[in-house]
């Protein structure tokens, strides 16, 4: 009898875990893509408005501007690190967020997405880079 109550406990807790996994896997690796400055592997989970702010400049920017946008800040400010600090999410809301800091050499920003589950998968909403 303890044995068969072991087992389920591994059965629930192996596909908890593969739940929280899917739902933390596109934080992990924006967060991984912010590291490396890779745009387009951040674009590739975006929605097609993402609000963006870029320095107190913040704009409801379509997919393609928002990539832009993005490759115009890293062309300026190469990637030397990124140290995820705090992510978590919202089950009412259905969202993701992660926050982190990006070190570049021109100084440390501060970064900020929210991802919104639609249809299964989790969009990116918005990224917001401060200093």
């Amino acid at each position: 009898m303890k044995m068969r109550g072991l087992y389920l406990f591994f059965v629930v807790f192996l596909v908890f875990s593969q739940v929280v996994h899917a739902q933390t896997a596109p934080v992990s690796q924006i967060n991984a893509a912010f590291r490396s400055g890779d745009v387009s592997a951040i674009a590739r989970y975006m929605d097609n408005v993402v609000d963006v702010t870029i320095a107190n400049n913040q704009s409801a920017s379509s997919r393609t501007q928002a990539e832009m946008m993005l490759r115009d800040f890293f062309a300026k400010n190469d990637p030397k690190g990124f140290e995820a600090q705090h992510s978590g999410n919202n089950e009412q809301n259905n969202t993701v967020f992660s926050i982190g800091y990006l070190s570049t050499p021109n100084g440390r920003f501060r970064v900020y997405i929210l991802l919104k589950q639609q249809e299964g998968n989790y969009l990116l909403q918005e990224i917001r880079i401060e200093k």
